[in-house]
């Protein structure tokens, strides 16, 4: 509240842009939702990745925007996106502490997208792609190994 009453927010498309490069440099979160849900996803991505086959990269790439995008749905429920946005209250408060006034009108503008339900931003994907890596890796990869074990 006194981060709010002494700063405004940055526009929401810079500050979700903003919180994109974060996440993927490893500055905040990704803070991810219930690891069960979360685990159950993971599997899910694992076993398109086997039932993908011989598909083409381009495939796979889809298939794994594709998966993105219905976890972002999937995962960040109303429960998770309200604790996603006071994380960010949190950061705003700490940014504006630590004389860092740009970066906390970001974080709010952020608290202000999750909690008014914009979980379809790229900074909720951004989360997601950083937490399920590796499972998407295979995704992507796959179509490589099956093509190198033709070739060799």
């Amino acid at each position: 509240e006194q981060v709010r009453d002494a700063l405004e927010p940055a526009a929401a498309d810079v500050a979700l842009a903003q919180g994109a490069v974060w996440v993927a440099a490893g500055t905040l979160g990704p803070w991810p939702p219930q690891i069960e849900a979360v685990r159950s996803f993971a599997d899910r991505i694992a076993e398109r990745a086997e039932a993908l086959g011989s598909a083409t990269a381009d495939e796979r790439e889809a298939e794994a925007n594709a998966l993105l995008d219905e976890g972002v749905v999937t995962l960040f429920d109303e429960a998770h996106r309200a604790r996603t946005a006071l994380r960010f209250d949190e950061t705003a408060y700490v940014f504006w502490k630590s004389g860092r006034e740009d970066d906390a009108r970001t974080a709010l503008a952020l608290a202000d997208a999750f909690r008014a339900g914009e979980a379809a931003n790229p900074l909720a994907r951004a989360m997601l792609q950083v937490l399920l890596a590796p499972v998407l890796d295979k995704l992507r990869a796959a179509g490589d190994e099956s093509t190198a074990a033709e070739t060799d």
